[in-house]
C-alpha cells in the first residue's frame, strides 16, 4: 500500500501532474513492489506564495521548479532499497524534462500495516 502527495507550483505545465505521477507510479512498482492497485497518487499545484520559504536559501524563481514528493508506505524495506528507489525516481523524474535534480524532494514515511484504514476499519 502506498499514499503519496505531490505537491507543486501552478507554473508548471498542465500536464505536469499527470507526467510527475505516471513516473513515481512506474518506479515504486519496479523498485519497491508496490502493486499497482495499492498506489493512489494525489497531485495538487499551489499558487505562488502558498509554499512558504527561506528567501536566503531559496529564490523565488527556483520554488517556481520545485516539487515536493511525501510516499507513505508499509515499513519493512531495506535501507539500501530504499535508497536505489530514491535515486531511480530522481534520475526518472528529471528524464521528464520538467525537473532538475537539486528541484526534487522527496520523503518517505513508513507506517506499520496497522496504522492504514480503508473506509471501512483497519486493515
Amino acid at each position: 500500500m502506498a499514499i503519496v502527495r505531490v505537491d507543486f507550483s501552478t507554473s508548471q505545465p498542465s500536464e505536469f501532474a499527470s507526467s510527475v505521477s505516471g513516473v513515481i507510479n512506474s518506479t515504486m512498482q519496479n523498485t519497491l513492489g508496490v502493486p499497482p492497485k495499492e498506489n493512489y497518487i494525489v497531485c495538487h499545484g499551489h499558487p505562488s506564495g502558498a509554499i512558504l520559504y527561506d528567501p536566503e536559501n531559496c529564490s523565488a524563481d527556483r520554488l517556481e521548479s520545485i516539487v515536493f514528493i511525501q510516499i507513505t508506505i508499509n515499513q519493512g524495506r531495506s535501507v539500501e532499497l530504499k535508497a536505489q528507489f530514491l535515486n531511480e525516481l530522481n534520475r526518472n523524474l528529471v528524464r521528464t524534462g520538467y525537473l532538475k535534480a537539486e528541484n526534487i524532494f522527496i520523503n518517505i514515511v513508513e507506517v506499520a500495516r496497522e496504522n492504514w484504514s480503508f473506509g471501512i476499519g483497519n486493515v
